[in-house]
């Protein structure tokens, strides 16, 4: 038999993606698009590879390959009704993704267009739903805030900040946008790059400059041409001293609490002096009553 058309007959060659305890165990089925009867001491197993699972076999086509098929011969063996030309390059390919579905929802920064090449959206920001709604009609449902005027403020900052450290601010949107932290910093420093917030109250990350100081951070959000930014505000950003830096005092074992240099002693350590010396009275009045 082909070794080409039976992976499964080679387990030792399709190895685990998935570390065990003794290693990467091989796969005698490299696919989970199985399905598995049982009939009379045979098990049949029916599989579809493990691919897309759209279109030509990976496997049937390095089957083909092997025994000497030219690559239009395997084009047109799976896709048949079709001729194998060369073409210019379009520059922009159309790939369908998923097919037959009554709700689709996309989530990020894209253009919309109609059948007709129309660009409805030029600047689609936040989660948008599309629903099938008959026959060549689709139901949009835009992100909430979608079409109102850009406006964007923080709501909460920390006012100190250990340096490097990364902390969140609160800002309030009023429709999604693209928003990034704006830093005046003495020294080259980089704000976090721009990513999509949907309207409402969202956090945005902040990492303090490896330096100390006074620094003044807003907030800038885009959608399409228009661009805000918050008011600036105030955060410190210090440094811990060492734990073996000479100018941290140590815990003193004593303390003068003004009456003449009383050595001070742990609660713990009071106590038991208390008790013993309450021990050491009564074993003395004992003697002296039976002295």
């Amino acid at each position: 038999m082909a070794r080409d058309v039976a992976p499964r007959l080679f387990p030792n060659d399709y190895p685990s993606a998935g570390a065990t305890a003794s290693g990467r165990l091989p796969e005698t089925l490299p696919s989970n698009r199985i399905e598995v009867t049982t009939r009379e001491r045979v098990v049949r197993i029916v599989g579809r590879g493990w691919g897309h699972g759209v279109g030509m076999s990976q496997w049937g086509a390095h089957g083909l390959a092997g025994r000497g098929a030219t690559y239009p011969q395997i084009l047109t063996h799976y896709y048949t009704g079709v001729d194998v030309a060369q073409v210019d390059d379009p520059g922009l390919i159309e790939v369908g993704l998923d097919w037959g579905r009554s709700e689709v929802i996309a989530d990020g920064e894209f253009e919309i267009i109609d059948g007709r090449g129309r660009t409805l959206v030029g600047n689609a920001l936040g989660t948008w739903r599309f629903r099938w709604g008959g026959s060549g009609v689709v139901s949009i449902d835009p992100p909430r805030g979608y079409g109102l005027p850009l406006q964007v403020g923080i709501v909460r900052a920390p006012k100190r900040v250990e340096v490097g450290e990364s902390v969140f601010l609160t800002v309030a949107l009023s429709r999604p946008a693209r928003v990034r932290t704006v830093t005046k910093a003495a020294t080259a420093y980089e704000d976090p790059g721009v990513r999509i917030a949907a309207a409402g109250r969202r956090r945005i990350v902040w990492p303090a400059p490896l330096e100390e100081g006074l620094f003044k951070v807003r907030v800038e959000a885009r959608a399409g041409p228009t661009r805000r930014r918050t008011s600036p505000v105030e955060i410190e950003v210090f440094s811990k001293p060492p734990l073996d830096d000479p100018e941290v005092e140590a815990p003193e074992a004593t303390r003068d609490d003004g009456s003449g240099g009383v050595p001070f002693l742990p609660a713990a350590a009071a106590v038991a002096a208390l008790a013993a010396l309450g021990l050491l009275v009564s074993v003395r009045a004992r003697r002296r009553m039976g002295g």
